[in-house]
């Protein structure tokens, strides 16, 4: 019986210390730098880790997607949890003798208090002409499968 106690105590801690959330979010809006909306059909699953301290978009087992950007919780404001993405700085790199330097790079990513709602960009790096641009997308967290017709 103590095994068993023992056993199930060490696989609660082992979930608890590895624990992940994903969330699903579907684009419902896209705004450009005119305030003009449009449709947008994007779909993300994005995985929250380390107690909520880093985000990323994953696949829906929360397995990060192939050259997916990882974003580091940077602050709560009025409500509003604001993530930061770190890109690689090719001159500061090269500055510092070939090692790898990174640095925030204007990416972000807004949710809501309770994580029902993301906006993502716009993107401040190289002139606004990474993949956000001056572009604002709006999001919801929905079920991936809400799409899919039942039998």
């Amino acid at each position: 019986m103590k095994k068993l106690v023992l056993l199930s105590v060490f696989f609660s801690l082992a979930i608890t210390c590895g624990y992940a959330q994903t969330y699903f979010y579907k684009c419902v809006s896209s705004t450009d730098a005119n305030g003009v909306k449009s449709a947008c059909s994007l779909k993300y699953y994005v995985t929250f880790a380390n107690d909520k301290g880093v985000c990323y978009f994953s696949d829906e087992n929360g397995i990060k997607i192939k050259n997916g950007y990882t974003y580091f919780f940077r602050k709560t404001q009025n409500g509003t949890h604001v993530y930061e993405r770190k890109s690689y700085d090719p001159i500061a790199s090269a500055q510092s003798m070939g090692k790898y330097i990174e640095n925030w790079d204007g990416n972000f990513l807004y949710f809501s208090s309770d994580f029902s709602k993301m906006k993502q960009g716009p993107s401040k790096l190289f002139g606004s002409t990474m993949e956000t641009g001056n572009y604002t997308r709006d999001f919801v967290r929905a079920d991936p499968y809400g799409d899919v017709p039942t039998f």
